[in-house]
């Protein structure tokens, strides 16, 4: 995207997706999906917090409010998967990744992209 604090964000969700598909192909899954949901709920705290923050710092993103929106589902949906599979690892792993992968291609390559502009125009 162009905005170091952002990219370099995306970049820690991209290895946790690669820690994801390792334990997985090293069969070491139910030993690591803990840690993993733990990682994640702390990226998205983390990376959440700071566009939020910027949206309402800077105050030109017209689509912040969705874009807030879009953010709380994903919580929920990470929350839900975790509850939903607890006794199914395979399950909760194929879930897991698959929500992950639908966030990297449909939120973070294209609803990030709209607040650029924005940011850029903060010397960001």
């Amino acid at each position: 995207m162009g905005i170091e604090e952002v990219d370099e964000q995306h970049h820690r969700f991209i290895d946790l997706i690669a820690k994801l598909e390792r334990t997985v192909a090293d069969g070491t899954i139910g030993k690591h999906v803990s840690d993993i949901f733990d990682e994640l709920r702390a990226y998205i705290k983390h990376h959440f917090k700071t566009e939020e923050e910027h949206f309402i710092a800077f105050g030109c993103y017209s689509n912040a409010e969705a874009h807030t929106a879009s953010h709380r589902a994903f919580e929920e949906r990470i929350d839900k998967i975790r509850i939903q599979f607890l006794d199914d690892q395979n399950a909760l792993t194929a879930e897991l990744s698959r929500a992950m992968y639908d966030w990297l291609l449909n939120h973070i390559k294209h609803m990030d992209r709209e607040y650029i502009e924005c940011f850029k125009a903060h010397n960001l």
